[in-house]
């Protein structure tokens, strides 16, 4: 029987901390699997549980959280051959819906005793990792800005709330993106880089992407005025109409370097990280093992 290594984010979503690894330690024995529970203390805890997880010889890792923690757990699993697992238990569980998965616990304990194993491709910036997507600009400091009580009180309608008032005091930034050989110069909103077709729990920003075909789908929101990003937002998650704007330019590439003159904000996989200090080239990748 495979030996599964189960991250625990026991503040994961709008679930009750108490109650998570118990529940999760009753569906599993139910379900018969040998799994060893570990809940994070903190930031970059997935990660080292992760690279535990493979120095002890376990079969696969499950991450029962959102999809900050597989993010962190990516981390300590690429260039290794241990499968990963979820439990979505987040906000937004963007990975579980591009993946098609349950979102209800039991039925994903279901799935995992199938073991069915999909090699993806992960994204590089630096030394770290991402799966679904990485953003550059505006989209960051939404995310940077959305308020964690709102989230955990009220869920996606946090971040709904957070665009509307983004919207107000951001501005284009001018930017100049290399997509491999090609390059788009201009004021921009943000820059979408995006290894899924899912990039928001309700929104697919460039809707044929796909995790295993050896290429990052990248999409520029052009400077258009706040009206018009509002409308943007407003179609790409009711529907793919966005994808025919004007304001919108799509490229697909394995290596993307982003440079602008003021410090910006980037995120992976929905994890905020620091600005990008002026002068400095972003460099992101498509990496396959």
């Amino acid at each position: 029987m495979a030996r599964t290594f189960v991250i625990v984010n026991p503040t994961s979503g709008q679930r009750r901390s108490q109650l998570v690894r118990q529940e999760l330690a009753d569906l599993l024995n139910a379900a018969g699997l040998d799994a060893y529970l570990y809940e994070t203390q903190g930031p970059e805890d997935a990660t080292a549980a992760a690279h535990k997880a493979c120095a002890e010889g376990f079969d696969r890792v499950v991450v029962a959280a959102g999809d900050g923690t597989v993010h962190e757990a990516i981390g300590g699993l690429v260039g290794s051959d241990l499968a990963l697992g979820l439990i979505p238990l987040g906000t937004g569980n963007v990975l579980a819906k591009q993946l098609g998965l349950p979102l209800h616990p039991k039925a994903a304990v279901e799935v995992l005793k199938r073991d069915h194993r999909w090699r993806v491709d992960t994204g590089r910036v630096g030394e770290r990792h991402f799966v679904l997507m990485a953003g550059y600009g505006g989209d960051a400091e939404m995310v940077a800005h959305v308020d964690p009580e709102l989230k955990r009180r009220f869920g996606q309608a946090a971040f709904f709330w957070t665009l509307g008032w983004q919207l107000l005091r951001q501005r284009p930034r001018e930017m100049v993106v290399s997509v491999d050989d090609s390059t788009f110069e201009g004021p921009l909103w943000f820059v979408a880089i995006s290894n899924s077709a899912q990039y928001a729990p309700q929104a697919k920003i460039v809707p044929d992407a796909r995790m295993d075909d050896g290429w990052l789908d990248v999409a520029l929101i052009r400077g258009t005025s706040r009206a018009g990003l509002l409308r943007l937002a407003f179609q790409a998650l009711t529907g793919e109409r966005h994808v025919n704007s004007a304001a919108i330019e799509v490229a697909r590439g394995r290596r993307i370097h982003i440079a602008c003159e003021e410090p910006t904000r980037y995120q992976l996989d929905g994890d905020v990280l620091e600005a990008v200090r002026p002068g400095i080239s972003w460099t992101v990748m498509c990496w396959r093992r």
